[in-house]
This record gives structure tokens, C-alpha cells and sequence, in this order.
């Protein structure tokens, strides 16, 4: 969480992606008082227009769809 601690202040909310261990993350985010989102990536359609796909790229939409209020969500 050191990483994130400069950015605090600027962060409104954090986005993280199911995989084999997201628990964990998302424990550790939650119990250092950061609001956390499960993203459903089954519901989530890839914007087209997209050159590449890789995971900054995904972490960039993931982010935006998170501050338009349009990212579907799973339960934690």
C-alpha cells in the first residue's frame, strides 16, 4: 500500500480484476480504508477502437468506466 500512499488524497476509487488470488488485494486495500470495486469482467465490452490490448491498456479503461459510474461490478 507504500505505493499508492502519495496518490491518496487523489485516488476516488480502486478497480481490481477477479483472478486466481484477488482476495488478498482486495483485503489489504479495503483494511488500509481505500473504496474497492471487483470488476465483472464477463459484463465489461472492450472499447473497439482500441489499437492494442494489454494490461495497461485494460487498466485504462477499467479506470475510466470506474469514474463514469458505468463499470459493472461483482460482489466482494
Amino acid at each position: 500500500m507504500a505505493a499508492l500512499a502519495p496518490y491518496r488524497d487523489d485516488i476516488s476509487g480502486l478497480v481490481v480484476e477477479a483472478t486466481y488470488s484477488w482476495y488478498w488485494l482486495v483485503d489489504a486495500l479495503i483494511a488500509a480504508g481505500y473504496r474497492v470495486q471487483l470488476a465483472n469482467t464477463a459484463a465489461i465490452v472492450q472499447y473497439g477502437g482500441l489499437k492494442y490490448s494489454d494490461d495497461d491498456t485494460d487498466a485504462a479503461w477499467l479506470a475510466k468506466l470506474l469514474r463514469l459510474g458505468l463499470l459493472p461490478v461483482g460482489v466482494i
